[in-house]
């Protein structure tokens, strides 16, 4: 930026710098700066979006989605994210809505799927799984014109976790399994990171089962990948490791030990400018852990609370 004060590239990642250190006062500075060199483009109100739900100021977000859209309708990404805030705040008719809205808008099959997929996801939220996985058949049909390998493995995912709701563990075991081939052969440098997450997932499978011990191998396994990941996947991968021994813990009865290793937890970090990233924040739901951890002991209170 001292070579060149309008570089847009940089305005955008330095502001995201800012953000996720919480200093999102000068992230809002440098998105102005991004505004002002880029006219007429969407991006610089999209990414103070980011910022306001980052901060909290939800009703703001919202109306800076709605301004990237209204600046350019093929800015797929606002409609995506518009609808989050909407379902964020239970708003569930009007985030279909605006998904429908974001496929009807979209300009190729690419982008046309991405308003089923999060349709998709919605109505699974719901449990109407039957209308659920109509929309992710549509998506996956709309990236399989495109060829979009690592989006179809992200229809197969959700399907996973339709199944394991459905108490369909075979079947959600074979679809995660799809996922992980397809994902390790779209980037191979990242199959360390894929093979945590692979079981983590059937770790919840099994454990929803009550394969108590298969979930502590795959527990084990976890750990046995952690030194090969790069740094960047490290602290998402102590909060699953924490996660996932705190919720087996719990199946053993071994409540008081749970309840102690969860407090220790840090939360895992939302990544605002990146909504690929979002679902697995909500899926699989292990926000009611300690909740559970509480009851369990016999402190109704806490848990209630």
């Amino acid at each position: 930026l001292e070579l060149d004060p309008y570089f847009q590239i940089a305005l955008n990642r330095l502001a995201y710098v800012f953000v996720n250190q919480g200093k999102y006062e000068k992230a809002l500075t440098y998105f102005q700066r991004l505004a002002t060199a880029s006219p007429g483009d969407a991006n610089p109100f999209d990414s103070m979006a980011d910022c306001y739900f980052a901060m909290g100021k939800i009703e703001e977000a919202r109306l800076k989605y709605k301004e990237a859209t209204d600046v350019d309708k093929d800015f797929l990404w606002s409609y995506i994210k518009r609808a989050y805030i909407h379902a964020f705040r239970e708003e569930y008719a009007t985030a279909l809505e605006i998904c429908d809205q974001a496929t009807l808008s979209a300009s190729n099959p690419g982008f046309k799927a991405l308003g089923h997929y999060w349709k998709g996801f919605y109505l699974f939220w719901l449990g109407q799984m039957d209308r659920a996985l109509k929309e992710l058949q549509n998506a996956e049909a709309l990236w399989s014109e495109v060829e979009n390998a690592a989006a179809i493995a992200s229809v197969d995912w959700i399907k996973a976790w339709i199944s394991y709701e459905r108490g369909n563990y075979d079947f959600a075991k074979k679809q995660m399994e799809k996922w992980f081939t397809a994902m390790s052969g779209y980037s191979p440098p990242r199959i360390p990171r894929y093979e945590t997450f692979y079981n983590f997932h059937l770790g919840y499978f099994e454990l929803q089962q009550g394969l108590i011990d298969s979930a502590a191998v795959r527990l084990q396994q976890i750990r046995a990948v952690f030194p090969e990941l790069k740094e960047i996947a490290r602290s998402n991968t102590t909060f699953q490791l924490q996660i996932f021994e705190s919720e087996i813990l719990l199946k053993r009865g071994e409540t008081a030990q749970a309840i102690e290793l969860y407090k220790k937890i840090e939360p895992i970090a939302m990544d605002y400018g990146n909504q690929w990233n979002w679902l697995p924040y909500s899926v699989p739901f292990y926000h009611d852990l300690i909740a559970r951890a509480y009851s369990n002991n016999g402190e109704i209170e806490l848990a209630i609370a």
